[in-house]
This record gives C-alpha cells, sequence and structure tokens, in this order.
C-alpha cells in the first residue's frame, strides 16, 4: 500500500485553471453514493470511481461533428457539464479529474499523444489532427489507479 503525505495530497487535489469546482459538494456526494450504494446492494461490491464515471455519463453523451469542431480544446469542465456535451476523451477526462478531487480523491489528468503526431509537431510538419488520449489516474484504496472516463 502506497502512502501519499498531505502535501501530495494537496497537489493532487488542486484545482487547476480548466478545472474549477462547479457543482455543489453535498450534491456531488450525494448523485455518486446513490449509484455506489444500489450497486453495493446489487453486485455485493461497489467502487466510487466507477459510481463516478456511471454519473459523468448518465449527463453527458458525446458531441455530434459540428459541435465537436466548434467546441473541442476550447472549453473548461463548468463549461463541458453545463453543455451536457462531451467533445471527446479529454472532455471527459476533465470532467471526471474536477469530480474526483472534489470528492477528495487525488487525481492527475494524463495526456498522451502519438509518436507521429509529435514528431510532425516538433518538426513544425502540417497535421490534420491531433492524435493521442486523454485520461486519469487516482489515488484510491491506497494505490494509484489509471481510470479511461471516456
Amino acid at each position: 500500500m502506497e502512502k501519499l503525505t498531505n502535501e501530495d495530497i494537496d497537489k493532487y487535489l488542486k484545482s487547476g485553471e480548466l478545472s474549477q469546482p462547479f457543482i455543489d459538494s453535498k450534491l456531488l456526494k450525494e448523485k455518486v453514493d446513490i449509484d455506489y450504494y444500489n450497486s453495493l446492494k446489487l453486485k455485493g461490491h461497489a467502487n466510487k470511481l466507477e459510481s463516478l464515471y456511471f454519473w459523468i455519463h448518465k449527463n453527458l453523451e458525446s458531441a455530434d461533428d459540428e459541435f465537436r469542431k466548434k467546441y473541442k480544446f476550447n472549453r473548461n469542465a463548468g463549461e463541458i457539464w453545463e453543455s451536457g456535451k462531451a467533445t471527446g476523451c479529454t472532455d471527459y477526462a476533465l470532467v471526471f479529474a474536477t469530480l474526483a478531487r472534489q470528492l477528495g480523491i487525488p487525481t492527475t489528468l494524463l495526456h498522451t499523444s502519438e509518436k507521429t503526431f509529435l514528431f510532425k509537431l516538433i518538426n513544425n510538419e502540417s497535421f490534420s489532427m491531433r492524435s493521442g488520449h486523454s485520461f486519469c489516474e487516482c489515488f484510491y484504496d491506497g494505490k494509484w489507479i489509471l481510470v479511461d472516463p471516456t
């Protein structure tokens, strides 16, 4: 079991410019707890990360191409939530990280890039689309867990 210092916990719970809390903490906890306890009754086991994932997917849907072109990489977590539409993995990860931190779960937001995309970017070559993936890593039950909120 890994242990985080109070300094580490503060760092991983810190909000950034794009990840400011946007939902009342009491309401958030209540909504996630409902799914958590229902899962516990139904399956005999439950996980707060899984409950948060399901609650997010009940409230966000994948955006159509027109919406995606207009808003991709262009909004903060609150704006994403308010629209009810996610333009891709970055939006889902940003909302997940924001809400997980608000629940007191230390969380990092991770972005990856495909090697060919990076080389084009480094060499100032043109590219038609960004290639990569965004996901989260959460410190939960004494260990770091990768979470793909998409």
